[in-house]
């Protein structure tokens, strides 16, 4: 009897002992900082910045044009029903200090949505629009075979169509460095014309690299390439 009532004593200790080591691994999991984030493909902190380069075949009859510019998420504003937008200026490289404009996003549970643009060099009249309804940038985080849509008033105004794929993840090796990213596929309707757009997002750093075909049906190289240069938090 003795030897019975020991061993349910020692299975019931080493019961709590499981609880307590599984409880305590949980509380450690959550709390500590070294743990992984869940994945982000559109990581917005205040401060944080990125500096990409387009080149632009078509943008000039004497050849390609290249651009320069800076991303940085300037600032964060709390709406009257909650929710968090977060401001993105885009300057030149050579003339950082000016914004050549001001984008709104918000980041809702599984999206990220664009609400409003502006440029503050620009009249006032003509100086920024909204999306309605926000425009979808994208699934957050992205997953093989998403897919969305998104139609309404784009760029002042102007009806626009969209949908959009993710197709694969792949390696990509841009000038900021080699990423492993999502690649999304999006055809881009706007009045008599079509484009479609291809995008590579990387966990924890965004947009790395796009390309733009203004003539997809075609088999002529991409009209724009965008490309990741630098980023303030790289590792």
């Amino acid at each position: 009897m003795k030897k019975i009532r020991h061993n349910a004593f020692t299975k019931l200790v080493s019961f709590f002992l499981g609880l307590l080591l599984v409880t305590s691994s949980t509380l450690i999991a959550c709390f500590n900082p070294l743990a992984s984030p869940p994945p982000d493909y559109f990581p917005l902190k205040v401060g944080d910045w990125w500096q990409y380069q387009t080149v632009d075949v078509e943008a000039s009859v004497y050849g390609p044009v290249t651009e320069k510019v800076k991303l940085s998420v300037v600032s964060q504003e709390r709406q009257a029903e909650g929710t968090l937008l977060y401001v993105i200026g885009t300057s030149s490289i050579n003339k950082p200090s000016e914004l050549f404009s001001r984008e709104w996003y918000s980041k809702p549970a599984g999206q990220v949505l664009a609400h409003r643009k502006e440029y503050p060099q620009w009249s006032k009249e003509n100086r920024g629009f909204s999306f309605d309804p926000p425009h979808i940038e994208l699934k957050n985080p992205l997953q093989p075979g998403d897919s969305w849509v998104w139609e309404g008033k784009g760029f002042f105004g102007v009806y626009t169509s969209e949908s959009s794929k993710v197709v694969a993840s792949e390696t990509v090796v841009v000038p900021a460095g080699e990423f492993l990213a999502m690649k999304i596929e999006t055809l881009e309707r706007i009045l008599n014309s079509e484009q479609k757009i291809i995008s590579w997002y990387a966990d924890g750093v965004g947009l790395v690299k796009s390309e733009r075909y203004s003539n997809y049906k075609s088999s002529k190289p991409a009209a724009s390439t965008t490309e990741l240069q630098d980023y303030s938090f790289r590792t």
